[in-house]
């Protein structure tokens, strides 16, 4: 007999999301209608994912889906940050779990990006009124049917040996067994789904593997709670310089990488200058009638790029993930041009530090030389290839805003230092007079 090799069309990862404020009993009292009705995880569920995600690094998913509650958004969304390639995340309405309030209207795609900025609805899906679909236990018919219609969809659409995972919920994820299964009714006996508990599906060619063309290599797998939470969690770029002082050349070159890289990308966010231009007209009575004409027309006169800005570019705000650092998410984006960043940088790294060296430590955790090191080696990688003279004038552009950062704030400051607060003028101006424009040319 001629011996058949197995053709797999599909393995499936169908995932239960993390622990929600709903399974911990955490829902706030007085919490919105939303947020009662789609529940987030708690920080438990969060870790809880971000394991799962460290788990099936090594797996490349071809495809990631989500149901439309944003539970399980947020634990594709963490899954998702550990894989090598990033992938859109599909909004799939069928999955969405059983016992959903039927006046609950679900939350928009828009809201689900501010979550997953990779959110998108699913192929076919585009058109599709809400994000949730409504049902109950008592409906079982209509479950089953349900379950038919999310697998058909993913086995219609993966069949050459594609991996997909699919977060979704409890009870309709073990619906969705029972009909891989082949039940057409719930069984006798039950599954257990634990939160982020993976059941891993494989599918075969029909008669090409001996032991069956659906094979469950695993249900309600929970191997991944053994990984330690210091290995799935997020490590800030100040810490990564306090641990590993010896290692400053790679974490630098880490940061400046991420900046290059976030400054490269195009945004339709808020242009930044307008509001440096406002800030720069309510210090005109703090400094001469010449120096701040000169601010204003530098500050005016600065490209706006259309690039991405991290604005809170910090060693403190910049976490790394899964071997790349990130800045911290917020809820408006920003463009304009990348001397914003590198001055928010100086600012918190050195500029801070100067009167007081000891607030480096304080709020970085390591000394104002080994920042005033960092800084110099984050600009020369960032900068690596450009001329000499650009690179200086580069980072006065940088100082300049960075003093006009501190300058600005300690004149909001009623109860400011006389002599800090004349130090920081002092520099600023310094600034002024050095910078005949904010550009890198």
């Amino acid at each position: 007999m001629e011996k058949v090799k197995p053709v797999v069309e599909l393995e499936l990862y169908l995932v239960r999301h993390g622990q929600s404020k709903g399974n911990a009993g955490l829902v706030e009292e007085g919490a919105s209608f939303t947020e009662i009705n789609d529940v987030r995880l708690t920080e438990l569920g969060v870790m809880q994912a971000k394991k799962a995600g460290k788990y099936l690094s090594d797996i490349e998913f071809d495809a990631c889906f989500a149901s439309g509650l944003i539970r399980t958004v947020q634990t594709a969304n963490e899954i998702m940050s550990f894989q090598k390639e990033k992938k859109p995340l599909n909004i799939l309405p069928i999955i969405t779990e059983i016992g959903v309030n039927p006046d609950f209207p679900g939350r928009t795609l828009e809201e689900m990006k501010e979550v997953c900025s990779a959110a998108q609805m699913a192929e076919g899906f585009e058109n599709a009124e809400r994000l949730v679909v409504y049902s109950t236990h008592q409906e079982e018919p209509a479950l089953y049917e349900r379950a038919a219609k999310a697998i058909g969809y993913l086995r219609s659409k993966f069949n050459n040996g594609e991996k997909v995972l699919v977060a979704g919920h409890a009870a309709f994820n073990t619906v969705m067994i029972f009909h891989i299964m082949g039940y057409s009714a719930s069984p006798v006996f039950d599954i257990e789904i634990t939160n982020t508990g993976i059941t891993h599906i494989v599918f075969y060619k029909e008669g090409t593997n001996r032991f069956g063309d659906i094979v469950f290599e695993s249900i309600n797998d929970t191997k991944h709670f053994c990984i330690p939470d210091e290995d799935v969690s997020d490590i800030s770029v100040s810490k990564m310089i306090k641990e590993n002082p010896e290692n400053l050349d790679e974490t630098a070159r880490l940061l400046a990488q991420s900046m290059k890289k976030l400054h490269s990308e195009k945004s339709d966010g808020i242009d930044i200058k307008p509001s440096m231009v406002q800030k720069t007209d309510e210090i005109k009575h703090f400094i001469t009638v010449e120096k701040w004409q000169k601010l204003r027309s530098v500050v005016t006169a600065v490209e706006n790029s259309g690039t991405r800005l991290a604005i809170e570019c910090t060693t403190n705000s910049a976490i790394r993930e899964n071997g790349e650092i990130v800045f911290g998410k917020q809820n408006t984006e920003f463009s304009g041009y990348p001397v914003f960043d590198l001055g928010r940088l100086y600012e918190s790294l050195v500029a801070t530090s100067e009167i007081d060296r000891t607030v480096a430590m304080e709020t970085l955790g390591f000394t104002y030389e080994t920042a005033q090191r960092f800084w110099e080696k984050v600009i020369d990688i960032y900068f690596a290839g450009e001329e000499e003279d650009l690179i200086s004038r580069a980072k006065d552009r940088a100082k300049l805003i960075a003093y006009f950062n501190i300058f600005y704030r300690l004149i909001k400051d009623e109860n400011r230092n006389k002599e800090i607060f004349e130090y920081y003028k002092e520099k600023f101006i310094e600034y002024i007079t050095k910078c005949g424009s904010l550009d890198f040319e």
